[in-house]
């Protein structure tokens, strides 16, 4: 597995000398735990968002949700019973935290690939626009306030460092302070790239 850097050099180290305590876990356990590490970093989430992005079984999924329900907040939202974890529930009590947040996320960003449904944060009529041709490769996209609302591209060929805001009202485009926190997104993105 891999170990500590050496300089620039990634080190190989024997799983034995770098983990030396380790737990042995049943399927079950295993996936419990897994589940349970879901909720915990992409809550709110529902017990089929888990079983697409793990591969397994709902009634898998719904015995190891039986399993560490008791570690989790269940919320229902328009019908659908959501998980998460304790903390992230107790940031909702003062509404949703980073309402007024622009995020310039990747192409491949798990804020969409983690679940099954995404039409909580991505409007269906937009799906399109982010996956074209249903083809698998994710767009990059630009989030506020908790919602996709376009997707954005980065420069092309190397020399022009131009990041180019997409949003799916091309009407209106993105709001000053969106337009704004935009800006700062994108400059962070070049800074990044040494552009």
């Amino acid at each position: 597995m891999q170990g500590p850097l050496a300089g620039n050099q990634q080190l190989v180290v024997a799983f034995d000398d770098w983990i030396t305590e380790s737990r042995t876990l049943d399927r079950s356990e295993g996936v419990s735990e897994w589940l349970l590490r879901y909720f915990r970093s992409h809550g709110p989430g529902t017990e089929r968002d888990f079983a697409w992005w793990a591969g397994l079984p709902l009634t898998e999924t719904r015995a190891a949700l039986a399993r560490v329900s008791d570690q989790l907040v269940e919320l229902e939202f328009e019908g659908t019973r959501y998980w998460l974890s304790p903390e992230t529930a107790a940031l909702l009590d003062a509404g949703v935290p980073g309402q007024r947040t622009v995020l310039a996320l990747p192409g491949f960003d798990e804020f969409l690939l983690g679940y099954a449904d995404r039409s909580l944060v991505l409007p269906p009529e937009h799906a399109e626009k982010i996956v074209p041709g249903g083809n698998g490769v994710f767009k990059k996209t630009i989030v506020a306030g908790g919602g996709v609302i376009g997707t954005w591209a980065g420069p092309a060929g190397g020399r022009n460092p131009g990041v180019v805001p997409e949003p799916f009202d091309a009407v209106n485009g993105l709001r000053p302070a969106a337009q704004k926190s935009f800006e700062l997104q994108a400059a962070k993105y070049r800074k990044y790239l040494g552009s």
